[in-house]
């Protein structure tokens, strides 16, 4: 009897010594999204603060690209660390796990996780479900279908370098489109296919990439461009991973993490130079939801 109260009384010890002072966080919550781990990742980047006021500012310490995220929340009365973990269950499914701990008084703090007094987090918990349903209501906006390996299309093209954050591509286009349109119509040119960016550079963890935004016009080897900061060029055919994009154009890149996490599982190897292909006007209006674009990501042999 006594070797089995002593047996008891180490496992509870060892638990408390585990629980206090080695685990990683005083709390943990697991969830799953059904969505890529791309897209959760960088909705988690984009959080700007974790109060409505905007008050309680978001800081983030530490990232592992698609995999990890740690956040400093700077709540006035007790401040707090976030630890997001993603962890890839299929191209449509990702489990997330999220770590809590408080800044300043651990120790305190997870005493009160014990006794089920955290308000924190109660508070943490009620976030969570309102981002989960956020990450819901963002993949009822768009649809992307994986086409496969094709061959993308030959483009001859008058174009313009552009260089921006990603969240930022959108804007880009329309102030790109208010140059481009004047200068086919001034230098005699015939437009022959509709609007493209093609991605020259991208950092996947600062999201600032360098593109041209271009037009397909018909060869004209005896027409020069007066505009120092347009272009016309030749993009060749090359092996792609070609997905289709329906949704709202400022969302058009969704397609990309589509395609980098079908590579990934697949095996194949890709370059991170999308090209996108737009076959609506915006300007035009209508259900953005039906717009269309077609998403090719070169293929590495």
């Amino acid at each position: 009897m006594k070797k089995l109260f002593s047996v008891l009384v180490f496992i509870i010890l060892g638990l408390a010594i585990w629980f206090f002072f080695i685990r990683s966080y005083d709390y943990e919550i697991n969830f799953t999204t059904q969505t890529n781990r791309a897209h959760v990742y960088h909705q988690v980047v984009a959080i700007p603060s974790w109060d409505d006021s905007g008050k309680e500012s978001v800081k983030i310490t530490d990232t592992v690209l698609y995999n990890f995220i740690e956040q400093q929340i700077d709540k006035k009365d007790s401040p707090f660390i976030l630890g997001w973990h993603f962890d890839k269950v299929s191209d449509t499914v990702t489990k997330i796990k999220v770590g809590v701990k408080s800044k300043e008084q651990s120790l305190k703090h997870r005493l009160k996780v014990i006794l089920g007094k955290s308000t924190l987090i109660k508070e943490v918990k009620e976030n969570l479900i309102a981002f989960r349903s956020k990450i819901k209501d963002d993949q009822d906006r768009f649809k992307i279908h994986i086409n496969g390996i094709v061959e993308s299309p030959a483009i001859h093209y008058l174009g313009m370098k552009v260089k921006s954050l990603r969240a930022l591509k959108a804007g880009k286009m329309i102030e790109g489109n208010a140059i481009l349109y004047p200068a086919i119509e001034d230098n005699n040119l015939v437009q022959n296919g509709k609007p493209f960016i093609k991605i020259r550079q991208w950092n996947a963890l600062s999201d600032e990439m360098t593109y041209e935004f271009g037009f397909p016009v018909q060869q004209n080897d005896s027409i020069t461009v007066a505009n120092k900061d347009l272009f016309i060029a030749d993009l060749p055919s090359y092996k792609a991973l070609k997905a289709t994009y329906y949704g709202n154009y400022s969302r058009s890149d969704e397609a990309w993490f589509a395609l980098l996490q079908y590579a990934e599982t697949n095996n194949i190897k890709v370059s991170k130079q999308p090209l996108e292909i737009f076959y609506d006007n915006p300007m035009q209006g209508g259900d953005d939801k039906k717009w269309k674009a077609e998403v090719f990501l070169p293929v590495i042999e």
